[in-house]
Parts: structure tokens; sequence; C-alpha cells
């Protein structure tokens, strides 16, 4: 929780990992006592913080395997805890009030996280039935996500509807019930971007399934669009581990265009979404130096000295201990550490404005055609880390 907080997802999920595996060892020779309930409810909650992210994935990379898997291993934790407490109705009004609503709290998000992988499957029909039974139980026992609930369902009935009007009317209309605003921080913290993004793959989905690969193009390009209108002013100053992960968490968006421009490539128009999606994913993807390697050296002494503080880290033993090791974990509060004064450090770069550049986007590649003789050509070569081709 503590890595989700601080805006680093990869390090929460692979902790998130490893305490499943300690609670699953606990209940190897679970006989469903009471005793289990708490350990079983927190293995469930560890469970449940993996789904969206799960599920907002390209289902042709490999990881719907892993979605569904772990909305099975949610349901059969949910299994667990409801036999526990059908088995132990003696105990204590007060205390069985609360594991019971404890319980039914996640059951409500495992049926939101169920119509949210319904969504992206196309099965708008069963996504609203999970979606109404999670909208019955946020009302009577959690309160919290009921907002965010009533907004799913709202936006699968407008899914439902036929498409009136042009690309852009049907997106505003989205954008009316679903934000798409975000910020770096933010789809660090929560490991995923706005139900929006995930709503106008459908649209584009759809057009895609009548034939109407003309406004295809235009939803993803208006997708693609809406992304860089939130990262394009970070893009120079990221992190080389914050481009991994916003990578990983774009990897979905990112490879649904790219298999759809390849699965349509003799399709004239598809070129310059292919362009378009090819430059983000070089923006994003691409290996370059960290934002410090491009200041004068010496300028600011408190970036000097966060380097010094950046370097000791890197330099202290726990820093490199291995699995196995009973101070393991020190080693990711130290990570923590890290990653905070990196991005105090580039804060103060960004808000300083001491970039000694910053990389020129063309905003039309049609614009360097005046410079090009009638017999000359330009290439633009792309290699990149993320299945590219």
């Amino acid at each position: 929780m503590d890595w989700q907080e601080k805006a680093y997802p990869s390090l929460c999920f692979a902790l998130s990992e490893e305490a499943e595996r300690i609670f699953n060892r606990r209940m190897e020779d679970c006989d469903f006592s009471w005793h289990y309930l708490e350990i079983a409810l927190r293995n469930l909650e560890i469970s449940l913080s993996r789904n969206r992210r799960l599920i907002d994935k390209d289902e042709e990379s490999g990881l719907e395997i892993a979605s569904i898997f772990n909305l099975l291993k949610v349901s059969t934790n949910l299994v667990r805890v409801k036999t526990i407490l059908e088995n132990h109705p003696e105990q204590p009004d007060s205390l069985y009030i609360f594991y019971s609503n404890w319980f039914q709290k996640c059951k409500a998000r495992y049926l939101s996280d169920c119509a949210l992988y319904r969504i992206k499957k196309g099965e708008l029909q069963k996504a609203q039935t999970s979606c109404e039974e999670a909208l019955d139980l946020t009302q009577r026992y959690d309160t919290c996500l009921l907002a965010d609930v009533t907004c799913q369902k709202r936006t699968i009935q407008y899914l439902m509807q036929p498409s009136v009007g042009g690309v852009q009317e049907v997106i505003d209309g989205l954008r009316q019930l679903v934000s798409p605003v975000f910020t770096k921080d933010e789809i660090l913290r929560k490991g995923t971007l706005p139900l929006f993004y995930l709503c106008v793959m459908q649209i584009a989905r759809r057009y895609e399934e009548k034939g109407d690969l003309t406004q295809a193009i235009q939803t993803y390009r208006l997708l693609l669009i809406e992304i860089r209108k939130y990262l394009n002013k970070d893009i120079p100053y990221l992190l080389a581990e914050e481009k991994k992960e916003i990578g990983l968490l774009l990897q979905y968006y990112l490879d649904t265009v790219q298999h759809f421009s390849l699965r349509h490539i003799e399709y004239g128009p598809v070129s310059e979404l292919l362009l378009d999606h090819s430059l983000l994913k070089e923006d994003i993807l691409s290996i370059s130096p960290s934002p410090i390697c491009q200041t004068e050296e010496g300028r600011q002494p408190l970036i000097v000295d966060l380097q010094q503080a950046i370097d000791s880290i890197y330099t202290a033993s726990d820093y490199y201990l291995l699995p196995g090791n009973p101070l393991y974990f020190n080693k990711f509060q130290l990570q923590t550490e890290l990653m905070a004064l990196k991005r105090k450090q580039v804060s103060l770069i960004k808000n300083k404005r001491l970039l000694k550049n910053t990389s020129v986007e063309w905003t039309d590649w049609n614009d360097l055609k005046k410079y090009l003789e009638p017999h000359e050509a330009l290439v633009k070569i792309i290699d990149l880390p993320i299945n590219f081709f």
C-alpha cells in the first residue's frame, strides 16, 4: 500500500504477490475456522487490488489469462470467507456484522470488476447485470464506492445505445459521463487509466466490427490525442523508472491501436494513425537520459545535494539484498526513498525550467515535405522494447 501511495505500481504488484504467497501458506491447512477469517479477507483484498490492472491489458498479449485467473482467485476467496461466516453464526453480533459487511464490500468490488471485464470483452448485457448487482451491494454496504459504480452503470447503458452522429459527438457524450482527465502521478497511483479510455476502445471496436474503418481510425486518433494531452508536458521530465511504469499502463491502448493498424495496413488512411501511434510509443518507451543529465552541473546546489543522497542509496548494502535474506524487505524501503529523491530532483528542474533544451515535436509530418526534393523521402526508424512487430 505504501508503494501504491508513492505511485510505483510495479513494486506494489510484486509485494502483493509475495503477501499472497505468505497468506496462502498460512491457510494451506485451513479448516474454515473463525481464526482464519481475517487472513482470508486480507488475501481477498490483495487479489482485488490486482483486478483492474490485469483487466486493463491487451488480450492479444496473453495477459487475459492472468486477468480471468485473478477474477477466479477473487471468487474462490469470496467463497472461502462466506463459508467461514456461515459456519460461525455464534460469534458476537458486533464482530459478526463487522466481518460480514467487510465481505459484502469485497463482493461489490468483485462484481464491479467483472463488469469492467465484460465491457472489455464487448459483452455489455452481462456487464450491466454485474454492475447492477454491484450497485445493489454498494447502496447497502459501501457508499464510498457508490458514485463509481453508478457512473459505471450509466456508461454501460450509453455504450449499449446505437451510435448516433459522428465520432466526436459520440465521444463527447461519453465525456459527459466519465472524465478522461488524469495526471502522471494519478495513473501511477491507481495503476490504470480512467474508465473513459477503456470505453473509447469499445466504441472503436464497434466501428471496426461494422466495417466502418474511417470512423474507427478517427476514434483511435482522438484517443491518442487525449493521452498526449495529459502526458506531453511530463514526457521530457519522466524518469526511466516512470517511463517503464507508464509503458506498462498504456500497453493495452498502444498495442490495440497497433494491432488494428496492422490488420488493416493496406487501407491508406491507416498509415497516418500508425505513425501517430509510433511517435507516442517512442516518446513513452524509448530509453533516454535522466533530466538531471540535461542540466548544467553545479547550477543548483540543491540538485547536487539530492544527487549525493541518491548515490548514497545505490552504495547501501541493503539495496542489493536477495530474496531469502531475513532483511530482504528493507530494500523496498530504500527503493521508496530513492524514487522520492529522484522525483524531488526532477520536480526542482521542472519548476526552475533548468533543462538545456526540450525535444522538438512535429505536429504535422506533412510540413517536412517542403524540405524534400521530388526524388527524396523521409524514413523514420523506430526501435522499441515492447511488442512492436
